[in-house]
């Protein structure tokens, strides 16, 4: 994942944002799906059961109140200026709609009364049947009673028979064989009962989901068999190890006091690498000591210079001559080197070398590998031999000591030191109490600002990819490679080494117009990636902590839970609030406050801190472009989508409604002209309008029609080409490290090249 993200980001610097590879495809012979970025299914496993706590924390602590003692409430949003003015038509239909209501209502309320004296006629019934009831008691005590005495005769009857030996009742050794052959017989027509009712939805994720099963049993047995061969190979094997290292480190050392002046020598601590640092500092000694014998050999072997005659000078490198040209000069190293090549090197070593010849993607069953797993336990920083070694090194450690303090005694020093006086101790400083992460966290949750997200993939992002898009030079980035680029955000945060390694990421920016699906996205990055998800949007944070110090402290605080609850995303709507222009923006929130300490903590993350700050804008015009660079490291343009598209959008969310796929002479191609310009959240509110649940009702007997989509499209106002162009040339003034690159910025690249080119010929001329 690491090097496919190093790829990615060298293919940006030389070509730039969001290149087209169509030309490639063709090339290749290979279909457009082959571009399209696959999240792991890890990603989303190994964070399940961690995702699920927080948000059964979270359903408990949205329940308890908040430190003024008021329950948190959903941020509450304004509609009226969304809300077009009100038509004739739409104030007859509300007038016409009030007077069947209350004709209704009059109806209900008559046959309501009718059904309330009917249950006081049943009422009346019901009492004078209630003699009856004891009547019904007496006869059902008689018959139990005689079942009962009955029962119990004939038990009698037959024990007093079975004592004079004339019993004739079957051995029940009999009776248990008679009763399984019936209940084998029975057997296979109950399971048939059984399983006729069963209904797969989904054969794939069936068979996923028993193998999922099937995996986790044998990770089970896996880690139950660990358990036991560990303790066994510490109790059979691990005396014997012990002493074999301890006494091959006692022969070293005794050998260093030999070869030495008899001292003892000084053992690394554990910190150093003890008696690894010890056997490897010999290894050294030693080498030293044979290249300092093969010196001194060749010296004696070589020939001495006879009376005063001098050693022969050594030969001088002679200077190149004129007109032949001087050593050649070694080709440039590539800078940027790769960070991961020797990682996969690495594990494809280990691959071949212990999992080729025993690996098997077709078996399933296939369990773990006896030989594998004792040496696994054997080698490694936490296998068994290093556990042995430690003790071993803490044995060696307290005999040296023993040894030194012997022969201290032995020979104690001839002058004693004057003891000096005790300089008094400072009393040492309580340390300060910082509160846990957990009570901040109750804190962010009860404020909503730590919120569940809605369970949406990437996938969910639909759109298709531009075929011809080197040939029509688009200017925009089509809603393919935008979920392609949010992938690799799930890629980049997937694990903690990939993200130390992986070229940096510490905030992204979407902007485009409402109803886009920004804030979609960022919910589906958080879901695949198992992400604590923090919402400092101004519909949540504007009244809250509105002093400076406050907000200082709460994004400290938020920060804090983020780098221990990795991974986290912080998410805020409206950037453009934040990072407001003068005399811009006058009529939203003004939230300049949080732009300090945003800064200031965005500069402390570590390469280790799996932290990402994502912001949405949909007028970006309004924020400072001058803060850009400062607060974001990409900049996504979420765009309109085109013909092809729109036709996978409405046949998707058409499908999803009436649960069943569309039929085929269904007219997509106009619906898909007729939709241009309007946004995927507006054909979302058309689709969910025309097919609700009366019309789902009759979809067999009426199919939908195109008409019907049309009228309700027609009262919802599109994005206006002024709006779009607006849009445009706002991405236009962007650095280039924030936008695709058009073809005036490639005709100037181009440009740029061929003057260089001009400027190195004279003087190559020159030279020769």
């Amino acid at each position: 994942m690491g090097r496919i993200l190093e790829v990615k980001a060298l293919v940006n610097t030389l070509l730039g944002e969001y290149s087209e590879f169509d030309d490639v495809l063709i090339d290749l012979k290979l279909d457009p799906t082959a571009l399209e970025l696959r999240t792991p299914h890890f990603i989303i496993e190994d964070n399940d059961k961690e995702k699920r706590r927080r948000e059964i924390l979270l359903d408990v602590l949205r329940k308890r109140p908040n430190s003024n003692g008021d329950y948190r409430s959903e941020p509450v949003i304004d509609t009226k200026k969304s809300q077009p003015a009100m038509t004739i038509n739409q104030a007859i239909l509300i007038i016409q709609t009030n007077e069947r209501a209350r004709q209704g209502r009059k109806l209900a309320r008559s046959k309501y009364d009718q059904k309330l004296s009917e249950e006081r006629k049943q009422h009346q019934k019901k009492e004078e049947s209630e003699s009856l009831i004891d009547e019904a008691a007496v006869k059902i005590q008689k018959v139990f009673r005689g079942y009962y005495w009955r029962k119990r005769v004939a038990r009698e009857k037959q024990e007093e028979a079975k004592f004079i030996g004339m019993s004739t009742e079957e051995p029940k050794q009999t009776k248990k064989k008679a009763k399984d052959v019936s209940v084998e017989d029975s057997s296979p027509t109950i399971e048939y009962e059984e399983t006729r009712e069963v209904k797969i939805v989904n054969a794939e994720n069936l068979g996923r989901a028993k193998r999922k099963i099937k995996q986790a049993d044998n990770k089970r047995e896996l880690e139950e068999q660990r358990v036991r061969l560990r303790a066994k190979i510490l109790e059979d094997e691990g005396p014997h190890m012990m002493e074999e290292m301890h006494d091959a480190l006692m022969e070293q050392i005794l050998l260093y006091r030999q070869e030495g002046d008899g001292g003892i020598p000084s053992f690394p601590s554990e910190a150093e690498g003890g008696s690894k640092a010890f056997m490897q500092n010999i290894m050294n000694a030693t080498e030293e000591q044979k290249k300092l014998l093969q010196e001194q050999k060749q010296q004696a072997n070589q020939p001495k210079p006879k009376g005063n005659q001098k050693a022969p000078p050594k030969p001088k490198p002679k200077p190149p001559t004129k007109g032949k040209e001087g050593p050649v000069e070694e080709e440039p190293k590539f800078k940027d080197e790769s960070k991961f090549i020797a990682n996969i090197a690495n594990i494809l070593k280990s691959f071949v070398e212990k999992w080729r010849d025993r690996y098997s993607s077709l078996d399933f069953d296939q369990k773990y590998d006896p030989l594998l797993l004792r040496k696994e336990l054997m080698e490694g920083d936490s296998g068994i031999e290093e556990e042995i070694r430690k003790k071993v090194d803490k044995q060696i450690r307290e005999e040296l000591e023993n040894i030194r303090m012997q022969l201290e005694s032995e020979n104690p020093p001839k002058r004693e030191t004057k003891p000096g006086k005790p300089q008094p101790t400072k009393p040492e400083k309580e340390p300060v109490k910082v509160p846990n992460s957990e009570a901040f966290f109750s804190e962010l949750a009860s404020l909503g600002i730590i919120n569940k997200v809605p369970p949406k993939k990437l996938d969910s992002y639909i759109g298709e990819n531009r075929l011809i898009g080197s040939i029509l030079e688009w200017e925009e980035p089509s809603i393919f490679q935008i979920r392609n680029f949010c992938k690799e955000i799930v890629l980049y945060m997937s694990t903690p080494n990939v993200h130390k390694l992986a070229p940096l990421l510490r905030s992204v920016m979407f902007y485009g117009h409402k109803g886009t699906g920004k804030t979609s996205l960022v919910h589906s990055i958080a879901h695949e990636l198992g992400a604590l998800f923090f919402d400092l949007s101004p519909a949540i944070t504007q009244n809250i902590n509105t002093e400076q110090s406050e907000t200082t402290t709460m994004i400290a605080k938020i920060f804090r839970v983020a780098k221990e609850m990795q991974p986290a995303i912080i998410y805020i709507d409206d950037f453009d609030t934040v990072i407001k222009g003068k005399g811009k923006g006058k009529t939203k929130p003004n939230m300049k406050r949080f732009r300090k300490p945003l800064v200031t903590q965005m500069k402390a993350l570590a390469p280790e801190d799996r932290i990402l700050i994502v912001g949405s804008m949909d007028e970006p015009w309004d924020a400072d472009p001058a803060l850009f660079d400062e607060f974001f490291d990409k900049m996504v343009y979420t765009t309109l989508p085109d013909y092809a598209s729109y036709r996978m959008i409405w046949k998707a969310f058409i499908e999803e409604r009436i649960g069943k796929p569309l039929r085929e002479d269904f007219d997509l191609h106009t619906l898909a002209h007729i939709a241009t310009n309007y946004t995927v959240s507006n054909i979302k509110l058309i689709c969910d309008s025309v097919l609700n649940e009366r019309r789902l009702k009759k979809i067999i007997e009426r199919p939908i029609e195109l008409e019907e989509f049309i009228s309700p499209l027609s009262k919802i106002d599109p994005i206006y080409k002024q709006d779009d162009l607006k849009m445009k040339q706002f991405t236009q003034k962007l650095p280039l490290k924030y936008r695709k690159k058009t073809k005036e910025d490639k005709d100037k690249e181009k440009q740029e090249l061929e003057a260089k080119l001009a400027e190195s010929k004279p003087t190559n001329n020159r030279r020769r």
